[in-house]
């Protein structure tokens, strides 16, 4: 195989090495993906579909430590970055051409700590018993992770 050519911060391109995208490979639990590799077409897709951008390479993470992995190739290489999490930006910015997208898709959950009052959650929790909403995560939502986080804050209990 030849070395992957990708855009920098600096809007230039550089080669980066395939031993280089091997050893993330094999450091990340998510997917690694080249165009015309799998999980590569679902990751560039947003819910703007006039936004047609072509990353050069895309690590669909599941843990914290993928991103760390991700964060670290692209600082080291200073690679052009974007960071998906639901996709559902209007403009677009979750995708980058040619850059590293960083993709947190995958990663769901939602821990709400009910004594400090306080919320983690990742990108597109599905909300139990109302499946049409991803995450409501926005203050402003009426449904998912945000309202049960501010219920618990209320009454001091989790909600499942």
């Amino acid at each position: 195989m030849t070395d992957l050519t990708i855009r920098t911060l600096e809007a230039s391109t550089k080669k980066i090495p395939q031993d280089t995208l091997s050893a993330l490979r094999g450091k990340v639990r998510g997917t690694v993906a080249l165009p015309g590799e799998d999980g590569y077409e679902a990751a560039r897709r947003i819910w703007n579909g006039m936004v047609d951008r072509r990353p050069g390479l895309v690590v669909r993470c599941l843990g914290a430590a993928d991103v760390i992995n991700a964060v670290k190739l692209a600082r080291g290489e200073k690679l052009l970055v974007a960071v998906r999490g639901g996709g559902h930006n209007i403009a677009g910015n979750a995708v980058c051409d040619g850059g590293l997208l960083i993709d947190l898709y995958l990663m769901r959950s939602v821990h709400v700590d009910p004594v400090s009052g306080t919320a983690s959650l990742r990108p597109r929790q599905p909300v139990p018993h109302e499946p049409e909403h991803s995450t409501g995560a926005v203050a402003h939502c009426r449904s998912g992770p945000a309202r049960r986080a501010r219920r618990a804050t209320r009454t001091g209990r989790q909600e499942a």
